[in-house]
């Protein structure tokens, strides 16, 4: 007879810079090959975008949303950056989502979700995008299930553009 573990209980706060090691591996799962010096930069970049947008409009418009457990362990995480949308207004745009828990994926994505609303909420946003990686495909249809709809196709580049002559 097995004893039934109890419900884990996970919250949503503000990845604070004391954090940004430990979550180093979360992030080095979802992205493979990315060094902790790059993963710093990044962080880093999005702290300076927060405070430049909290000095012209009295709120953060950017950074790193963290998903712990009650131990403080990280399961899941996202970054996140408020712009206007042509087609609706002030939007939140969320990336870098990572759920990470072998034995709870769901309950981590349940808080992850909410916290994204919670945020867009508080931020004023009209909507929320979305950008997710292609192999995504679970957290696809679960961002579905909860309203959200493919509306646009994001193509990238990882060197600049060469220019074409004769064009």
């Amino acid at each position: 007879m097995g004893v039934d573990a109890p419900p884990r209980a996970y919250r949503a706060r503000a990845l604070p810079v004391s954090k940004v090691a430990q979550a180093y591996p979360l992030v080095q799962a979802a992205v493979p090959g990315i060094t902790l010096e790059r993963w710093r930069s990044f962080y880093e970049s999005i702290e300076h975008l927060a405070q430049v947008s909290a000095k012209r409009q009295g709120q953060d418009a950017a950074g790193v949303m963290a998903i712990e457990d009650t131990r403080g362990y990280l399961r899941g995480l996202f970054s996140y950056r408020v712009g206007p949308d042509l087609r609706h207004g002030a939007t939140l745009t969320v990336a870098d989502i990572i759920i990470l828990d072998l034995f709870d994926a769901e309950s981590v994505a349940e808080v992850l979700l909410e916290a994204i609303e919670v945020l867009a909420r508080a931020l004023g946003c009209a909507g929320v995008h979305a950008l997710l990686p292609m192999e995504a495909e679970a957290l696809r249809m679960r961002l579905q299930r909860e309203g959200l709809r493919a509306e646009a196709l994001v193509l990238c580049s990882v060197k600049p553009l060469s220019r074409m002559d004769g064009a």
